[in-house]
């Protein structure tokens, strides 16, 4: 098995989803577990940028939860 660990980092692809995370990351109760698993953004019909970040943060028992925020 091959390890690829520059596929392991997620960096955001633009400065709205820069916002978006920090706006994920501080809504969050546990924010040091915040754990991006994908990022999607894509123009809507009026030519708006929308962000979709999928990621993983903790609950109060340290179990990782699946989480979504749209920005």
């Amino acid at each position: 098995m091959i390890t690829l660990n520059a596929c392991d980092i997620i960096t955001p692809k633009s400065y709205e989803a820069e916002i978006c995370q920090t706006i994920a990351i501080d809504r969050l109760k546990h924010p040091g577990s915040f754990e991006k698993s994908s990022i999607m953004e894509k123009n809507n019909m009026d030519d708006l940028k929308v962000v979709h970040i999928s990621f993983q943060a903790w609950n109060d028992y340290k179990v990782p939860m699946p989480h979504n925020i749209e920005c």
